[in-house]
């Protein structure tokens, strides 16, 4: 028996300029929400189609509204986005400002991948392991002697699948914060978790105090400042 391979959540809408476009619909109750569904068996297209639903009054399977209406009934701010090959599917709070942990590292990711694209950076490239990239766990490279090669894909590898810290900053200290600036604007100055883990640390609540009130040209003295101290 088939099962559908992937489904979305989407309505349309007009631009300005009166093209026909799609983007992510915010589903709550009493909500008509229409998914477009492929449902294929082996590979095979069975078919494919839309399908509308009145939500929250169980017309669909019960599980997925419950899933859907899980979010919302979490403490704290809770913001989701679901997409699917560039293309938005469901969307919680989009708009709102949220921490991102580890995830900035994709982020990261995807700037060296665009540095190999285009010619700039190679994955064999051999790098040297610099005291100043070291930061604290999670990850390996932290322990690693000073001067150890390392591949860029190898430090992508390990930013990725161990979320390695020291990877990380080696990376961005590589592709420079200007650069990674420029894809996230929100967040400048970039930060590299060295300079996340400094700032909060106990010692330095007084660079933290002012790195926090401070406009952007504030902050990176402050950031300065924090370079020539370690990093707790």
């Amino acid at each position: 028996m088939g099962v559908p391979s992937w489904a979305e959540v989407c309505y349309p809408r007009r631009s300005k300029q009166g093209l026909r476009k799609e983007r992510a619909m915010k589903v709550g109750q009493d909500k008509v929400v229409t998914i477009r569904y492929t449902l294929q068996v082996e590979g095979e297209v069975l078919d494919q189609g839309e399908l509308s639903y009145l939500h929250g009054h169980r017309n669909l399977i019960p599980g997925l509204e419950e899933a859907l209406e899980a979010f919302r009934g979490l403490s704290g701010r809770v913001g989701l986005w679901v997409e699917r090959d560039g293309r938005p599917v469901l969307a919680l709070e989009e708009d709102t400002p949220l921490a991102v942990a580890s995830a900035f590292k994709l982020l990261v990711l995807a700037a060296l991948r665009e540095e190999v694209e285009a010619g700039r950076r190679a994955w064999d490239e051999v790098v040297r392991l610099e005291e100043a990239w070291k930061s604290l766990p999670s990850g390996l490279l932290q322990g690693w002697p000073e001067g150890s090669p390392l591949t860029l894909h190898t430090l992508a590898a390990l930013m990725i699948s161990l979320s390695d810290n020291t990877a990380t900053d080696a990376l961005i200290a590589l592709l420079g914060r200007e650069r990674l600036e420029a894809l996230s604007p929100r967040n400048r100055p970039f930060l590299t978790t060295r300079e996340a883990f400094g700032l909060a640390a106990r010692g330095n609540r007084d660079l933290l105090a002012a790195f926090r009130d401070g406009d952007l040209e504030a902050k990176r003295r402050t950031l300065e400042v924090r370079d020539r101290k370690s990093v707790v």
